[in-house]
């Protein structure tokens, strides 16, 4: 199961990445010019909305699962747990606080910094993509996120004590393969014909080499806010494992929490769309809705959205309850991975790889596999 949340994710990101890819170059392929501040946010408020439909698309599971092992609905106990914990009621004998107007505040401030969070990362990704590559936005994408939630998840300590060495070494091994695959992705794509050598000084001829430039440290300064996102996710989930007698959500068994923190999942797509719905308006305000119709009416973007984002996002979220924040994090390294396979499955004939390049994906994925079989490890010791 937790292996097939993991193939979710990140099947789910390399689908997003790759047609919203192909929709840039199909609406811009005759057009000297870049996406607009109001195609980004078209797409942002597309691909971010959907995270509305997550409690219910959790809840389908649950039936479907239900129903195929001839039990009753675990959702349906947990709807009226999360009446009471919301509420304040005391259905089962335990005290729970109830919900004061400060208490409702805080949550609301909660929310929406969480959600302020993730536009800034949505943001510069859709950006990025209409840049640079799809191949090249992963690996920066994917590296940034890694590293960020690696670091913070340790030193704000959230991740186990324990063989934190080991750990270290593999993240090493990985970002070394990233290194590796990054520094020899210049001559792949001299061989693949897609820059020229400058007879006159013998240099490369990158004709986008500003755009890629741009391109790699907006996606990269823009996803260092997935960070901080994770921590905080953490600390005021329903999914967070505090007892605190104090807490807004004390002495909640794991099916509630589960439960209350995918409808906090769909309340971070109401406040996303909240904000960047007044955004989306304001930018297109005297021009038409959909500036570049090719754009607005391609199917890719259902494709992106309902095949890509949303089960990326379903699977992340039931991977970071049902394991860890720690082996949620290896999902970024299997970004840029499969994002690549995929670009030479589907884009053979314009990719030339390397033997370098061959072996910096190698440890790339030993290592990443090496990665979440620790993580998983210190998971099942932690649960024990």
């Amino acid at each position: 199961m937790r292996a097939g949340l993991w193939l979710v994710a990140v099947l789910g990101y390399v689908v997003q990445t790759k047609t919203l890819s192909h929709v840039y170059n199909v609406s811009y392929e005759t057009q000297q010019q870049r996406p607009t501040q109001q195609d980004v946010l078209y797409l942002l408020f597309v691909h971010l909305s959907s995270w509305i439909l997550v409690a219910p698309l959790t809840q389908l599971c649950s039936r479907v699962k239900d129903r195929l092992e001839g039990r009753s609905g675990s959702w349906a106990f947990s709807a009226v747990a999360v009446g009471a914990e919301l509420l304040g009621a005391d259905n089962d004998g335990r005290s729970r606080p109830n919900r004061t107007l400060a208490s409702h505040f805080r949550q609301l401030v909660q929310i929406t910094t969480l959600s302020l969070l993730l536009v800034i990362a949505g943001y510069t990704f859709f950006v990025a993509l209409g840049l640079s590559p799809a191949v090249d936005v992963a690996i920066m994408h994917g590296t940034s996120m890694f590293e960020i939630v690696s670091l913070l998840l340790v030193v704000m300590g959230l991740a186990p004590g324990k063989k934190l060495g080991r750990s270290f070494a593999f993240m090493l091994i990985v970002l070394t393969g990233i290194f590796i695959v990054s520094y020899t992705k210049g001559t792949c794509d001299l061989l693949a014909g897609k820059l020229s050598v400058n007879e006159a000084t013998g240099e490369l001829d990158d004709p986008f080499l500003f755009d890629r430039l741009k391109g790699a440290l907006t996606c990269g300064l823009g996803a260092l806010t997935i960070g901080p996102f994770f921590v905080l996710w953490n600390k005021w989930s329903a999914a967070s494992p505090n007892e605190s007698t104090t807490s807004i959500r004390p002495f909640l068994t794991h099916a509630e929490r589960s439960c209350i923190s995918n409808i906090e999942i769909s309340q971070l797509g109401i406040a996303n769309l909240l904000i960047v719905g007044p955004m989306l308006f304001l930018a297109s305000a005297g021009r038409p809705f959909a500036q570049n119709s090719t754009l607005s009416s391609s199917a890719f973007m259902l494709l992106s959205v309902f095949a890509g984002h949303l089960p990326m996002i379903w699977a992340m979220v039931h991977l970071s309850d049902r394991v860890s924040l720690q082996f949620t994090s290896t999902c970024f390294v299997g970004f840029i991975v499969f994002t690549a396979l995929a670009d030479c499955i589907f884009d053979s004939a314009h990719v030339v790889v390397t033997r370098w390049e061959v072996i910096g994906y190698l440890l790339i994925s030993v290592a990443g596999l090496l990665l979440g079989r620790h993580h998983l490890a210190k998971a099942y010791s932690r649960d024990a």
